[in-house]
């Protein structure tokens, strides 16, 4: 920001109005003690930041208000850091009224004096009061701190960082929101578990119903039977016989479907020996398979060996015929040539270049040699198909043994699984034998009676009658007893399944939730002071040290390594300042004033670079301690921070040489 002008009225020393005008780059404000120099300073952070921007309680906020005044009223006009012309406006009565009043390129801002520091913050870039204060406030004075951010807690310092890094606190919030997002999910996540766990009791505790062993329709139909039987016996005659004929067809009935289940588990019983028979010869088989298979394991790697070295040789030799191939087609298509070397070359063959003898012509030598090559070159087409031919048969074969590997079968399984098979086979003719053994007895039985109802037939008048109305009664009884076992069973078997499926639910939900406050607790990790802020932070401080050493080195030649340092713990993040490896506060008053002031130019430099936003610097009396060569330090060390002609800062000294040097340029003199 860019202040332009100040006005005061009722406010600290000053009773009647009084207004400032400001420049950019250095401003010196000068007077004698009391004259309301550091009020400035004070004036302008108040109207910026009302209540948080004075030192003073909302129950004595008053006392800033001039003794012969009935109210305290600031006026102020700076350019925000976006080009905005901005009025702003900050009135105190001593009843304690307080009014705002925000004007934005010269457009009145009609809201609430919340909603007007909302926006009023927002053109400070978010920068919070202690980041102000600390960063652009500075008095040396050897009876008070001389800075808020050095003289501050370690964990102030860090706060102060925070809101630096984070100026909309959105880490800091979010924090807060993920914790109560997890206190109140741990608590649904108890829920369930002690939900479960109940529930889990109840269905643990409830009684076993047991399935009837009767179906309620074999009953019913045993009922109309009886009933049938009745109404046959109601006619005298025919009664005893009919009946016993009934019966009588009936058994034959069961009697024939016995005997044809007896053949059909007869047949079972010889196709499952059957199967046990070659399952048993299946063994062998694999057992001889893998016996045969190790027994070549051997051989097929010496063939694999033998394979590649094979194919490797011919390729070589195909490559080095193809090359002396290649050399002699070469040669060939060179005759036009030496038919010219013929003419040129008088006793040489103009082929080989050796000596001819005085009888035999170069003509005659050259078409010798030349018929030589012609035969050489078939000689080595015929040996390179030759080996062409040999390298495709061995191809072929090395490939029929790679897939005959690749065709093994793990046989210790496929013999495994051959005994588990007739282990069930066997079981299943166990079985069976018994199915066949209950048969027969049946067979007996049904026979036996069979036999007794002819002989009844045979002598009718020997039967006895039956108490159908006996039987239909004891049946019927018996059917209601089934009956209740049965919905028993399905009220039993209707709960149990309501209850696990419940659980069921439960459960699932539960497994949702954990992930849910897993995803939770990794969110509080990261936006607590020791995640993804700490980082943030640590880079900060890295800028910080770097640029504050610079300043400090270049203005008064020495090199204090200086170091602002964030650290973090479960319990307390906290920030540190040293210079070589001693804290800060371990140095005399002077010392402490020249490392502070490269510190906070370094600071007002970074948060400008990060945020866009410049921060006034308002040092008072920063001469005051430090020793007389170095007050032009002062001086030097702001003018690294003149970026452009918008950059702006302010002493409040009482050093005539520096007035002296200042005062026809930005010297303001109460």
């Amino acid at each position: 920001m860019f202040y332009r002008s100040l006005l005061i009225k009722g406010f600290g020393p000053y009773y009647k109005k009084k207004e400032f005008t400001f420049n950019g780059g250095l401003n010196i404000i000068t007077g004698n003690n009391g004259s309301g120099k550091t009020t400035i300073f004070d004036a302008l952070q108040w109207c910026l930041y009302g209540p948080k921007g004075s030192d003073r309680t909302l129950k004595d906020r008053t006392s800033i208000i001039n003794d012969r005044a009935q109210s305290a009223h600031i006026e102020m006009n700076f350019y925000a850091d976006d080009g905005s012309d901005i009025v702003l406006s900050r009135s105190l009565t001593r009843s304690g009224k307080h009014t705002v009043v925000l004007y934005i390129d010269e457009v009145k801002q009609e809201t609430s004096i919340t909603e007007t520091q909302k926006i009023l913050e927002e053109l400070l870039g978010n920068i919070h009061h202690d980041v102000y204060s600390s960063i652009s406030m500075m008095l040396s004075s050897p009876t008070h701190s001389i800075n808020k951010f050095i003289s501050g807690s370690p964990l102030d310092r860090r706060k102060v960082l925070s809101a630096i890094v984070d100026p909309t606190e959105i880490w800091s919030q979010s924090h807060k929101v993920f914790k109560k997002r997890v206190t109140k999910e741990k608590k649904k996540v108890q829920s369930l578990q002690n939900k479960i766990e109940v529930l889990q009791g109840v269905i643990s505790n409830i009684v076993p119903v047991d399935k009837p062993e009767e179906d309620t329709s074999i009953i019913k139909k045993q009922i109309e039977k009886l009933y049938e039987n009745k109404e046959i016996n109601d006619d005298p005659q025919a009664r005893n016989s009919k009946l016993l004929k009934i019966r009588l067809d009936n058994l034959n009935n069961d009697l024939d479907n016995i005997i044809e289940d007896i053949e059909e588990l007869s047949d079972d019983k010889y196709n499952t020996i059957q199967n046990i028979v070659d399952l048993k010869k299946n063994i062998q088989e694999l057992e001889d398979h893998k016996k045969s298979v190790l027994d070549d394991e051997d051989r097929l790697k010496q063939q694999e060996d033998s394979f590649e070295y094979s194919i490797n040789f011919f390729n070589d030799q195909i490559e080095y015929l193809n090359r002396d191939r290649t050399r002699l087609l070469s040669i060939m298509s060179r005759e036009n040539t030496l038919n010219d070397l013929l003419s040129q070359s008088k006793n040489k063959c103009a082929v080989c270049g050796t000596e001819l003898d005085k009888d035999i012509s170069q003509n005659n030598h050259h078409e010798q040699e030349i018929l030589k090559l012609e035969k050489k070159d078939s000689e080595y087409s015929k040996e390179i198909k030759e080996y062409q031919d040999k390298k495709k048969f061995i191809e072929k074969s090395y490939r029929q043994l790679l897939d005959n590997k690749k065709n093994n079968i793990d046989w210790d399984s496929k013999i495994e699984d051959v005994l588990n098979s007739i282990e069930r086979k066997e079981k299943e003719k166990i079985k069976i034998e018994e199915n066949i053994k209950e048969l027969q007895e049946d067979k007996k039985t049904i026979s036996k009676e069979i036999s007794n109802i002819e002989s009844q037939l045979e002598n009718i008048d020997d039967v006895d009658t039956e108490d159908f109305d006996s039987q239909i009664k004891n049946a019927e009884k018996h059917l209601i007893r089934i009956e209740a076992q049965e919905e028993n069973y399905n009220d039993y078997v209707k709960d149990i399944e309501t209850k696990n499926k419940e659980l069921e639910d439960l459960e699932e939900e539960l497994e949702w939730k954990n992930k849910v406050l897993n995803t939770l607790n990794n969110l509080v990790n990261c936006s607590s002071p020791t995640g993804y802020i700490s980082s943030d932070i640590d880079n900060f401080c890295q800028e910080v040290n770097n640029e504050v050493n610079d300043i400090y080195v270049e203005v008064f030649n020495k090199n204090p390594h200086i170091s602002v340092e964030s650290a973090s713990d479960d319990l307390e993040p906290t920030c540190m300042i040293y210079s070589n490896n001693r804290n800060i506060e371990t140095y005399s008053h002077g010392e402490q004033s020249r490392m502070i002031m490269a510190i906070l130019c370094s600071l007002t430099s970074i948060v400008f670079n990060r945020t866009g936003v410049w921060l006034p610097p308002l040092w008072d009396e920063p001469t005051l301690s430090i020793d007389n060569k170095d007050n032009y330090s002062v001086i030097d060390i702001l003018d690294k921070l003149s970026v452009d002609e918008f950059n702006q800062y302010f002493v409040i000294t009482r050093d005539n040489d520096i007035i002296k040097d200042y005062e026809e340029e930005s010297l303001l003199e109460l």
